[in-house]
């Protein structure tokens, strides 16, 4: 099984790491939005 994830990842590395980026930015503008409001 990790033997296929690190063939995909190798395939199309590029891409994931993108998206992987934009998911931390969504994640921490998240994280600031919840946390000036007191909630976390």
């Amino acid at each position: 099984m990790l033997n296929w994830i690190n063939k995909a990842l190798d395939a199309d590395h590029g891409y994931l790491y993108l998206h992987h980026k934009t998911m931390q930015a969504k994640w921490h503008q998240y994280i600031e939005c919840t946390s000036m409001r007191g909630e976390f």
